[in-house]
């Protein structure tokens, strides 16, 4: 137990003895102590606890020094700056209310959890599950295994995810960026964001009502999901890349008109909720509602979901070949098929198949398990 009151000790160390290892529970208790350095130095497998056993300020740590397991439950006591050891097997630290310039954890498993107190950088190697609470922090970096990384309401500058198949959940406090290592990662992001990267890897970003100004995917099949943005003059830049990569409407409430091919600025629904720039992007999936979805000169995958949906199919002046389109979820006598400037003469239709394959002047469509269907005229749109 360290208990005192208006006293400074400038280290404080303690090792493992040849016997064994340390295992034990170091209570932090009393009010106006400082100690300069304190450090439990162990590498036989103990487990050592520091908890706060009340709630009494003036409590303060400049450097704590963590074992090879360590346990950490702070309330009040502040710390400067945590350090755990790198051939440790597991540190778990929850922080208190008082703001820590770093924390430093490099076991295999690490475990932070902030509360009110703001941290300046957060850095973590191993499996690392990294929550930050209401006081927020500056970076966080965490290494190149499978990590989750998790804010709530406070705001963070930064987020560097390395190599793995990360999961970063962005919440109410928002965040400056947030970029993604090598790896099959998922950014949800729940509150607003600057800039996202999702890195290479087939990733899935989930944009909230308060959105991202720009979502740069990289090497991968990647998709982005949106979300009707709370304020409708604002806008997101989604940038695709290599690979194929999906824009997805599912979640709006409203019907959307979207062209993959137009690479400004479009307002997809009808009721404003939020503008879009599409760049490099090869399919698209609509809502449940009556949608307009467009394509381009790629080969394009189309999900049109419920209502009424038409699914124009480029190869006009600007877009000479409309390549081999996909439509994913055709409903014959509900959907319509556009092709501007030709005719249902010109096509050729037959089954390719489990599907129905239709030929036209600038490319192929593929309507994905519909053999055996016969379409006419009035499937389709010619202006």
């Amino acid at each position: 137990m360290i208990r005192w009151n208006g006293r400074l000790i400038e280290s404080l160390i303690e090792h493992d003895t040849a016997s064994g290892a340390l295992n034990g529970t170091w209570k932090l208790e009393g009010r106006n102590w400082e100690i300069g350095y304190l450090s439990v130095a162990d590498s036989d497998g103990g487990r050592v606890k520091f908890i706060d056993a009340d709630t009494r300020s003036g409590r303060h740590i400049d450097v704590l020094d963590l074992g090879v397991n360590s346990v950490v439950r702070l309330k009040t006591t502040a710390v400067d700056f945590v350090i755990g050891q790198s051939d440790a097997d597991k540190h778990k630290v929850t922080l208190g209310s008082s703001d820590v310039t770093s924390v430093d954890l490099d076991a295999g498993i690490n475990v932070l959890k902030t509360r009110d107190g703001f941290v300046g950088s957060i850095s973590t190697g191993g499996v690392d599950k990294v929550v930050v609470g209401a006081g927020g922090a500056g970076l966080i970096a965490t290494g190149n295994e499978d990590d989750t990384i998790k804010t709530q309401g406070g705001f963070v500058s930064a987020i560097s995810a390395g190599k793995g198949d990360d999961d970063v959940t962005i919440g109410s406090g928002g965040a400056e960026s947030v970029a993604a290592g090598i790896g099959d990662d998922v950014i949800n992001a729940k509150g607003g964001v600057s800039y996202i990267n999702s890195g290479s890897g087939d990733d899935v970003v989930y944009l909230g009502a308060e959105g991202a100004s720009v979502v740069q995917l990289q090497n991968g099949n990647d998709l982005v999901v949106l979300t009707e943005l709370a304020r409708p003059e604002h806008g997101v830049i989604l940038l695709g890349n290599d690979g194929t990569d999906t824009v997805s409407f599912a979640r709006y409430s409203v019907g959307v008109t979207v062209d993959l091919e137009e690479t400004g600025w479009q307002d997809p629904a009808a009721t404003p909720v939020g503008l879009v720039q599409l760049r490099n992007f090869e399919n698209v999936i609509g809502s449940d509602h009556a949608d307009n979805l467009t394509g381009n000169a790629l080969d394009n995958k189309f999900t049109g979901n419920a209502g009424a949906d038409v699914f124009t199919f480029t190869g006009t002046e600007k877009d000479p070949e409309a390549g081999f389109d996909r439509v994913l979820d055709y409903e014959e006598g509900i959907d319509l098929l556009r092709l501007p400037g030709q005719a249902f003469g010109d096509l050729v239709i037959q089954d390719y198949g489990a599907s129905l394959l239709i030929t036209h002047a600038n490319g192929d469509i593929l309507l994905k398990d519909m053999a055996g269907v016969t379409l006419d005229a009035s499937d389709f749109l010619f202006v």
